[in-house]
């Protein structure tokens, strides 16, 4: 991992694995394993043996939390928690949380499955087991990323240097300049992560023509010579190789020293860590698990592999896992087509390529979740286990290095018994983190954050039983967060409570810690005790507010493995963008109107049973193949389809009530820009702030109200579509039978949520909150 420059996130990362890794390899070496879920099961349905109840002594679920960096707190700590309205503590001193009537929570971690850690070869023999490392392609080429771009050769034969994958390189996308100024994190990945020794293959792809429904791809191995530190050479011959040179692939394959989450060796190796956490507790209290007092484990934090900030052209993703098992992952689930090498270009490989190779990483990952929960409940079948499994605000369910690190949402819902997100709004800036999102930015809040990433899982853990319990800032865990005060930890509960979590938990409490930024620290109680004596008044109204029934919202929002996989870099591929950046950010902080989300593997799996509940059904789709067209049209299932590819709309004109599509004039282009004046660039968000577009186009839609378009096609309306919306005498949003239809999106993101209240026909009060 790139460590910030003052070494600070050290202490971060210690005291969120929870235990050295000497320790942890120390306890894995003598404890045998039980049996194993099988490599062949799948994480993509839930079991519902699975689900949690509150059942017994738990029925009273725990609603205030606090975590704390040191495994045993001084016993006197123990009654100020309590005072302050504190039911769990993140602790190993289980007798004094027994005597202060606390529940505890724990930590368990293994190398390589922690935030992209490592595991090393003496590490992997004193667990006597063969690990099987995660393979990643990445690389620098021309001052670009390797594993997002294409490049010019001519025919003959070539050698090029390869630079180490970059992690942070800060970047203005509307300016292209890199920023010489900021220097928050290292710029490489870590040796321990990347180093030159560990690139193993090199391959060159050349596509012959493009993807019809087969490759037409001729890949070609290059070798790997004169190794630096900082890079290597490739030698390859294109000496009589025909087809599109001028976007040629190079592919360097390098052996991270992570664990593969789709290895069975790694599925063991966690399960016998979390086995040996548990088994401890069992030792010291006679033999007995003492689930009277530990309610729960946390099992890692964020990330499972690790990837960069992806925050310039030359900033890496990287791809992940080209393991022998992440390849065989992605062989069960397609057996004709080569898997990418580069990410965003389905002209290549297909979009099911994409689409298959995504899920298959993402299920291996829910596996290994999977077999951690399986072991700590065979020991504690109440045992909770959770983690914070998204970073990089403010929409981090929808950012690009979340899903190649990992971290599906849904699947992962699916399988841990609770869910911890961690959005921080305190910050220096107020826009750090975020731009787009933000509806009312002022001085160091950012507005946004809470709301969005709390409204995405606060339906999937309802849906599938789970518990939610968001962390709360009260830490400077990062160099732009800062201290919360009185006032803005109000505010964060007042922004959580009406995504009706299962309790809140507050990080993080560290007597006599008063460290100021450049430093990491813990707000409380010490170095904001205003602020730790506002909690108290906050945790007990907690105690009362939490926990009460969840409710299914009107709308489902459908996300598809299709548009989710081709989501890249440089903004070429737009529809996943536009639904989570815009769509949900509209629903969520324009209209205050919950949503349930549906993330779909493939478009076979649309249950039209599961939707008829719902009052509207929105999804951004690249076409409509593959949906369920007559059955939805047969059920009246109200929907809300943004699309705009001719060939699709027209195609399926008895759907659409479309019987011509076409592009208006102009050329529009995302890009991400300070979203008011004086607001800082991003240091790892990768939305979209605005359209660059010549378009001119104005969408006028209901009440006269006009919306600028940055991309737009006008429709042709058969007899019996209604529109909606128009740019001239070209119709951009239009109803027919039981689904609105959009072809456009908006050139401003900041629409005030007027583009959602077009796809909804503007009847927003029946979807509303309760």
């Amino acid at each position: 991992m790139s460590k910030p420059k003052d070494q600070a996130e050290f202490n971060r990362r210690a005291f969120l694995k929870g235990g050295s890794a000497a320790t942890v390899m120390a306890m894995l070496g003598a404890v045998p394993l039980a049996a194993q879920p099988s490599p062949d099961s799948t994480a993509a349905e839930p079991e519902a043996k699975d689900v949690p109840k509150d059942t017994g002594p738990r029925a009273d679920f725990p609603r205030v939390w606090m975590s704390s960096p040191d495994v045993a707190p001084p016993a006197s700590s123990f009654g100020d928690l309590v005072s302050h309205g504190v039911q769990v503590i993140e602790t190993t001193d289980i007798q004094s949380a027994r005597k202060h009537g606390l529940q505890v929570s724990l930590v368990c971690a293994v190398d390589g499955m922690f935030m992209g850690e490592t595991i090393g070869p003496e590490e992997g023999k004193q667990m006597g087991l063969t690990p099987e490392n995660a393979v990643a392609i990445a690389g620098t080429y021309n001052d670009l990323s390797i594993d997002s771009h294409t490049f010019p050769f001519a025919q003959g034969k070539h050698t090029v240097e390869i630079g180490l994958p970059w992690h942070y390189a800060p970047y203005d996308w509307k300016t292209k300049k890199y920023f010489t100024d900021n220097h928050t994190f290292g710029g490489h990945f870590s040796e321990d992560i990347f180093s030159t020794d560990q690139a193993f293959k090199a391959e060159v792809v050349i596509k012959q023509q493009d993807y019809d429904g087969e490759q037409h791809l001729t890949i070609i191995p290059a070798t790997i010579s004169d190794r630096s530190p900082s890079s290597l050479r490739l030698t390859f011959d294109l000496t009589n190789v025909e087809g599109d040179l001028d976007h040629t692939m190079l592919a360097v394959y390098w052996r991270t020293n992570q664990l593969s989450p789709a290895a069975a060796s790694t599925r063991e190796a966690v399960a016998r860590a979390i086995r040996a956490t548990l088994e401890r507790f069992s030792h010291e209290n006679g033999g007995v698990f003492p689930d009277d007092v530990i309610c729960a484990i946390r099992y890692g934090d964020e990330c499972f592999l690790r990837t960069g900030f992806v925050n310039s052209p030359k900033c890496a993703i990287p791809l992940y896992d080209y393991s022998d098992s992440g390849v065989a992952g992605y062989r069960k689930l397609n057996g004709n087509d080569e898997y990418p090498r580069v990410w965003g270009f389905p002209e290549f490989f297909g979009v099911n390529a994409y689409r298959d190779w995504l899920y298959a990483y993402h299920t291996a990952v829910a596996e290994l979740v999977k077999a951690v929960v399986t072991e700590a409940h065979k020991i504690s079948p109440r045992l909770l286990v959770f983690r914070n499994p998204t970073r990089f605000n403010p929409t981090p369910f929808a950012s690009l290095a979340n899903d190649h690190d990992g971290c599906s949402a849904q699947l992962l819902a699916q399988q841990f018994d609770m869910i911890n997100p961690d959005p921080y709004p305190v910050a220096r800036t107020g826009d750090s983190q975020c731009t787009t999102s933000d509806r009312d930015p002022r001085p160091n809040y950012i507005e946004s954050i809470i709301p969005l990433e709390n409204a995405y899982w606060s339906g999937l853990v309802r849906r599938f039983g789970k518990k939610l319990v968001p962390w709360m800032q009260a830490h400077t865990f990062s160099h732009d967060l800062v201290h919360p005060m009185p006032n803005d930890s109000h505010h964060m509960y007042e922004q959580t409570v009406p995504h009706n979590p299962d309790g809140i938990m507050w990080l993080g409490y560290k007597p006599g810690d008063t460290a100021e930024l450049p430093s990491f620290g813990m707000t409380l109680p010490d170095a904001r005790p205003e602020t730790w004596n506002t909690l108290r008044g906050i945790n007990y109204r907690a105690q009362r507010d939490l926990g009460r029934p969840k409710k299914v919202p009107s709308i489902a929002v459908l996300r598809f493995y299709a548009e989710r996989s081709l989501v890249d870099l440089e903004r070429l591929n737009l529809h996943d963008r536009f639904l989570t950046e815009q769509i949900l950010t509209g629903l969520t902080m324009d209209l205050s109107i919950s949503y349930d989300i549906f993330e779909y593997y493939k478009r076979e799996d649309f249950d039209c049973q599961e939707l008829r509940a719902y009052r509207s059904v929105i999804m951004c789709v690249t076409d409509l193949e593959g949906l369920p067209l007559d059955e939805l049209s047969r059920q009246g299932i109200p929907l809300a389809i943004v699309c705009w590819n001719p060939s699709s709309l027209t195609k399926y004109s008895e759907f659409t009530g479309v019987s011509e599509l076409q592009r208006l004039p102009g050329e529009a282009v995302g890009i991400t820009s300070p979203a008011f004046a004086g607001g800082a660039i991003p240091n790892c968000y990768s939305g979209i702030t605005e359209w660059s577009s010549d378009q001119g186009v104005d969408v006028i839609g209901p009440r006269g109200i006009t919306i600028p378009a940055g991309i737009a096609y006008g429709a042709k309306l058969q007899p019996g579509a209604t529109s909606i919306a128009q740019a001239g005498d070209q119709c951009c949003v239009w109803q027919h039978r039981n689904a609105i239809f959009s072809s456009f999106l908006p050139r401003n993101p900041f629409d005030s949520g007027e583009y959602v209240r077009w796809l909804l026909s503007g009847d927003i009060a029946t979807y509303t909150k309760s």
